[in-house]
């Protein structure tokens, strides 16, 4: 049994179990149902996989918002803004004939760090450095704001502009990468459309509300290290030359020596091994070939159940009986 295309192959494989339960109870004696693999699970458990690390991400980037903003308002702020962001990217995933699989998720969560560093860099420029009363301070956030909303869409467009080749790709390059680039072109828009209608308002808000910053003795301490090894690095800026050298051989080294494979390496526990007898051979001939085939496959330990499909291909519903 195979899904039509276009239709959701798990939803499928569940009412097939359901109707396979029952049509069990009306077989005859000796007569049995086996499955021999449904690969529903695999796709159930890749997406939970990829909701899983989508939300890691997001917790881990509540966390370091909330590390460097220093305000838990602030932090919350951000974290609005990234569930709208994705709320709006499914909705134009939706319109464009896109679903949820593998590649659109694993696109939106490649993402995460650009929703979380559009919001980051309105509030916190906004927020950053504010004095007088309420209505003064909005009206500086509001005027900082503006002027890096400017820079944030030019350096979004690029970011964009990167992936909208893989979005052309052809043959098996298309099918595999242009879902996943589809998604975080539209991601990256979309996140940055609510930078610049959404996260000021947040911006806003939170400069009516804001608190004079406490820098802690670690932060000061940390500050002046680093303020220490600025200086002294720009007063030695041709040391950085060797060390552009040195990592420029390095990942050169790197990259001559890591392995190259057109996909990773994967176990979905099924293996489908077509095979092609004489042309004008009949549909019974063909299947001796396959049973042959079968009691090959089965003498070895590692195969728990093998089954055989004779005059239709994987990917052709109208192959010939050979």
């Amino acid at each position: 049994m195979q899904a039509q295309a276009g239709a959701n192959e798990v939803a499928v494989a569940h009412a097939l179990r359901a109707r396979i339960a029952t049509l069990r109870t009306q077989l005859p004696a000796g007569v049995k149902l086996v499955r021999i693999y449904d690969l529903s699970g695999l796709i159930s458990g890749s997406l939970r996989d990829v909701w899983i690390a989508l939300g890691l991400g997001s917790v881990i980037a509540l966390l370091v918002v909330l590390l460097f903003l220093g305000r838990v308002d602030g932090a919350l702020a951000v974290m609005t803004v990234v569930p709208l962001s994705l709320a709006a990217a499914f909705l134009a995933l939706h319109a464009l004939g896109y679903g949820l699989n593998i590649m659109t998720l694993g696109g939106l969560a490649a993402a995460i760090g650009a929703l979380v560093d559009h919001a980051i860099v309105v509030i916190e420029r906004g927020l950053h450095d504010l004095s007088g009363a309420r209505e003064q301070r909005r009206a500086q956030a509001l005027t900082r704001i503006g002027e890096i909303l400017p820079i944030m869409s030019m350096a979004t467009l690029t970011s964009c502009l990167v992936f909208v080749p893989l979005i052309f790709l052809a043959g098996t390059l298309g099918l595999l990468f242009r879902s996943m680039a589809v998604a975080i072109v539209i991601a990256l828009l979309v996140s940055q459309l609510m930078a610049l209608l959404v996260t000021p308002v947040l911006a806003l808000w939170l400069a009516g509300r804001v608190r004079a910053p406490v820098a802690s003795r670690r932060q000061q301490r940390a500050q002046r290290r680093y303020g220490r090894w600025l200086v002294a690095g720009m007063r030695r800026a041709w040391l950085a030359i060797p060390v552009v050298l040195v990592l420029g051989a390095l990942g050169w080294v790197t990259l001559r020596a890591l392995p190259t494979a057109f996909l990773p390496r994967w176990d979905e526990g099924v293996i489908s091994m077509p095979f092609r007898t004489q042309v004008g051979s009949s549909v019974a001939e063909t299947t001796a070939v396959g049973r042959e085939l079968l009691h090959v496959a089965l003498r070895n330990p590692a195969v728990a159940r093998a089954s055989l499909v004779v005059g239709r291909g994987f990917s052709n519903a109208y192959a010939t009986p050979n």
